[in-house]
């Protein structure tokens, strides 16, 4: 987790620790020492971490492999056990749909 843009930090709720994001994976380290970073996702593009109450569990929306513009809500443990998909919205989306964007087949949602 170096030499990289990080994004939308997020302190856990007991300020213990920090989850960010470089588009591709969710991060997690103690704060304020900031090491070791902890790399908690392996697949898709994911992003937008959010804390559970608790701080033990971090909420993000991901993009898997195979799945362009389905973006989904996880759940993950924060030491990156016990992922679970949350969502299923690429079910609900008509033929054509892309969640990325304003527009279905070119008509603005």
């Amino acid at each position: 987790a170096t030499d990289q843009a990080y994004r939308e930090c997020s302190f856990s709720p007991d300020g213990k620790y920090l989850a960010f994001h470089n588009v591709t994976h969710i991060f997690v380290m103690p704060y304020p020492a900031c090491t070791p970073v902890t790399q908690i996702t392996s697949t898709g593009t994911n992003i937008n971490p959010s804390w559970s109450a608790d701080g033990n569990k971090i909420y993000f929306q991901s993009v898997r492999p195979g799945h362009p513009g389905n973006w989904e809500i996880y759940v993950i443990n924060r030491d990156g056990t016990g992922e679970k998909r949350l969502t299923r919205f690429a079910d609900k989306y008509p033929p054509g749909f892309n969640a990325a964007t304003p527009c279905y087949r070119g008509v603005p949602r």
